[in-house]
């Protein structure tokens, strides 16, 4: 009897704290094409340890035992999921079950922000063209998918989704908490409470009521809302008060209007933005945020190039960025090299880094120059540049080199400065 007591508390307690366990455990729910099962089989060894160390409970349709009714497992499964990861693929994007059935069911439960939902793109396909992806976090470039890369590159970037997920918290109730922040580091100020939740601005709030994400008509008729604001001195207290919206939850329709209304008032009014607005939105640790200041300075190179802030491009257009950030920052440095040619010099300085990434994506940035505006280049650098690579053994850089000085032998310069 009295065996059996301590059984009983022993199984007691097992249960209670394999309950508690559970709780802590961010649930994750894997969307794939059975065709490319090699990369789910890929990224359940990755995330293998996380399991085995209750960090995570993974679910893929994998768990789904004979004679289950397995429509019901995978509803239950998404019911739960707080990470959604999606191995997008053309198989993927063609699925009619994925179309149909789980992505409305993680496009919803994204929008109230139970459930983060992380991309990979583990095979060319139109990933760039499907718009309720595109507002989705991407692990890689739809460019540079899985399939394109080498081995270990492809290993580093399902690493990279792994401490993505191992670092993701839910938070425990409410919407709109800053982010980087924690409650109770929260201070009063003009857009937080002392609790840290964004306290939007009614005034504000009535400009972007409708806007939702992509709407760039909705947002360009409250941009010009907003810059009749603009006082005799070019001052803009609206402006400042929009901008603050940067820092509500990416959940919040009010932050996709307000970023999109913020850029197409600096499109339309380009003093409205100075270097302190573009660094905070630069350093904001939404990508989005990021994306949109570096989409800022990629507008302001085509019409105002001695306006870009080079410091902050410099910043976002790194290698390692995400590629919504990176690809308009990249943008951006090769619009100004039609008014500054010396701009390119970054690229060229990027392949001398000791990160044969890095390398590649400076080769690849020249490349793009070299297909649109081949005059800009120098070809006695470059032939500097190949030399180098060539001597490091980086086939891949030296490659592209070597396509970019066929494609401008022969080409003239272009004169910059006083006609010379």
């Amino acid at each position: 009897m009295w065996a059996r007591k301590i059984n009983s508390d022993v199984s007691q307690w097992d249960a209670i704290y394999t309950r508690n366990n559970y709780k802590a455990m961010t649930r994750v729910f894997i969307s794939y094409s059975h065709k490319d099962s090699r990369w789910l089989n890929r990224l359940l060894v990755h995330l293998r340890p996380l399991e085995r160390n209750a960090r995570i409970d993974l679910w893929a349709d994998t768990r789904i035992k004979p004679g289950e009714d397995w429509i019901e497992q995978i509803e239950s499964a998404l019911a739960e999921a707080q990470v959604a990861v999606l191995l997008v693929s053309a198989d993927f994007l063609a699925s009619e079950f994925i179309a149909s059935k789980e992505l409305p069911a993680l496009l919803q439960k994204a929008k109230r922000r139970e459930c983060k939902v992380l991309s990979v793109v583990v095979g060319p396909c139109l990933f760039s063209s499907v718009r309720d992806l595109q507002q989705f976090q991407a692990i890689n470039s739809p460019e540079r998918s899985l399939a394109k890369m080498r081995k270990a590159e492809a290993e580093q970037s399902l690493v990279k989704l792994a401490d993505i997920i191992l670092e993701h918290k839910i938070p425990d109730s409410g919407v709109g908490l800053k982010r980087g922040s924690h409650e109770s580091d929260m201070v009063d100020d003009a857009t937080h409470s002392p609790s840290g939740r964004f306290i939007g601005d009614p005034r504000i709030d009535g400009l972007l009521g409708g806007i939702k994400l992509a709407d760039w008509d909705l947002a360009a008729g409250a941009a010009l809302k907003v810059i009749a604001e603009t006082d005799s001195r070019g001052c803009n207290q609206t402006f400042e008060s929009l901008l603050n919206y940067q820092d509500c939850s990416d959940d919040d329709d009010r932050f996709w209007g307000a970023l999109h209304t913020v850029e197409s008032c600096v499109r339309l009014a380009p003093w409205l933005i100075d270097h302190a607005k573009l660094s905070r939105m630069a350093a904001h640790g939404n990508f989005s945020v990021r994306s949109c200041a570096a989409s800022i300075c990629m507008d302001l190179a085509h019409s105002a190039p001695d306006r870009v802030p080079l410091d902050i491009v410099l910043k976002l257009s790194v290698y390692d960025e995400d590629w919504y950030v990176e690809a308009p920052a990249n943008a951006a440095l090769k619009a100004m090299a039609r008014s500054f040619p010396e701009v390119l010099r970054i690229f060229y300085g990027r392949l001398r880094s000791v990160v044969g990434e890095e390398r590649a994506h400076a080769a690849w940035a020249i490349e793009d120059v070299a297909e649109s505006e081949p005059a800009l280049l120098d070809p006695r650098l470059l032939a500097v540049e190949l030399a180098h690579l060539e001597r490091l053994g980086d086939t891949k850089s030296v490659t592209r080199m070597r396509n970019v000085l066929s494609k401008i032998k022969g080409v003239a310069r272009t004169g910059y400065r006083y006609g010379l």
